[in-house]
């Protein structure tokens, strides 16, 4: 039996956008490409070129199938432009395109280098619910610390709301100046801002990693955030778990 025939089905999505040619950027999907010999002589199969993961535009325009994928003989991966030819290149042995690198400009390449972001869901479809528990108690209680501890033993994903809310004013985003002036009259910023901004979040995370469980630390601080998670999740599913931290008065004023 060939070795490609063992091989893990390719369920990654990729998005490539930014590009100094419009024609690259969009969505890639696992190739459909039937199996063929590549040039270095390797018998690909169905998702996959040169032993790694493959993928065609999502919609079928470019000449090259897969448009996407890696090269054995040059130690990288490349996409094409839709009439086949080569635009970007990275050289590397990663098994996924890398995310974290910029990529280089090939011969029928323009700059800038496109942003290159992989998916582990179909973007085109909803995203997976998040399995999600609140983590309440008083200031100094260890809900951070205790995140931290299960964020590093048990794979799980801690967000801290106002280290989002800090993030995202930082970041300039379409709430930072709101978020600003809210924070700076010391009142709390409004459920639709924080809780779309935890959906989005938790939505980013799921799709670019995989991971579905998330610590939320500090969230719900009142009966209106719970309200407005209902607004923003709906009322038609089961509210998170929650873990509950008691601290002794005297320890929390230390």
């Amino acid at each position: 039996m060939d070795e490609t025939n063992k091989l893990e089905p390719n369920t990654f999505y990729v998005e490539v956008s930014g590009a100094g040619l419009p024609e690259v950027d969009g969505l890639f999907i696992p190739s459909t490409a039937p199996p063929a010999e590549s040039e270095s002589g390797t018998l690909s199969s169905v998702g996959y070129w040169n032993g790694k993961r493959a993928w065609d535009r999502a919609d079928g325009k470019a000449a090259r199938s897969p448009a996407l994928s890696y090269s054995n003989s040059y130690r990288s991966w490349r996409i094409s432009r839709l009439d086949g030819h080569l635009a970007y290149d990275i050289t590397c042995e990663d098994e996924l395109p890398p995310t974290d690198r910029e990529w280089h400009v090939y011969k029928k390449g323009v700059a800038p280098a496109p942003k290159v972001v992989v998916h582990y869901y179909d973007p085109r479809k909803p995203c997976p619910r998040p399995n999600v528990v609140f983590v309440l108690g008083g200031p100094g209680a260890g809900k951070g610390t205790m995140c931290e501890l299960a964020e590093h033993q048990l794979g799980w994903t801690h967000l801290s709301m106002g280290e989002l809310l800090r993030a995202e004013r930082e970041r300039g985003g379409a709430t930072a100046d709101t978020i600003k002036t809210i924070v700076a009259a010391g009142q709390l910023v409004p459920n639709e801002i924080t809780v779309t901004l935890l959906k989005n979040t938790m939505e980013t995370i799921i799709r670019t990693t995989g991971k579905q469980n998330f610590l939320l630390d500090g969230f719900p601080r009142s009966l209106s955030n719970l309200e407005g998670w209902y607004e923003i999740f709906g009322r038609d599913i089961d509210l998170p778990k929650m873990l509950y931290f008691e601290c002794p008065y005297p320890v929390l004023e230390k």
